[in-house]
């Protein structure tokens, strides 16, 4: 249905409308624990000339992030929060966390300037899971090879994101 949709959108010329329903199914896909084609959905909807997250992660992070310009060049809007969260998301579950960071931190300033407290959140809630995720692969690695810095500041860093995030987050008994 998501993707009659899509085609019947891109027919009708409505180009924000068939790119948030390629988000929507990248969601979807997420939700499943499909993001190898979560983020190839993502990268079809921004027509942007990567295959897949694979080979996203596999280039140099400057040459990545030159490649997402695309999206980060965007007006600022729902629309730009929802890809850049989307990718964030996949990049830390696939492993490219300092990716991850670096678009969540950016999709953070776009809910920002949006003034979107949901958004806000959302963006620090994945922010705090990337951070998380830092401190889970440092602890994975033998002891001799920890780096007790990281542990400490990204823990903390962790905890930081997600303290702000449940002071914005909209209550529940409103």
């Amino acid at each position: 249905t998501w993707q009659q949709a899509a085609k019947i959108y891109t027919q009708i010329g409505n180009k924000d409308a068939a790119i948030q329903n390629q988000i929507n199914q990248s969601q979807a896909l997420q939700d499943l624990g499909l993001y190898p084609r979560a983020c190839k959905t993502l990268l079809n909807a921004f027509e942007l000339d990567i295959p897949d997250c694979k080979t996203l992660t596999e280039l140099p992070p400057e040459t990545a992030s030159k490649k997402l310009e695309i999206i980060a060049n965007l007006p600022d809007s729902l629309l730009k929060f929802d890809a850049m969260h989307g990718f964030g998301d996949i990049l830390r579950v696939i492993g490219d966390l300092q990716l991850s960071q670096n678009i969540l931190e950016s999709s953070l300033t776009v809910a920002r300037n949006l003034r979107s407290p949901l958004e806000e959140s959302t963006a620090l809630l994945g922010l705090g899971n990337t951070a998380r995720a830092f401190v889970e692969r440092q602890i994975l690695l033998p002891p001799q090879d920890q780096d007790t810095t990281i542990l400490i500041l990204k823990t903390q860093a962790a905890l930081n994101f997600y303290r702000e995030a449940t002071q914005l987050s909209p209550s529940l008994t409103a």
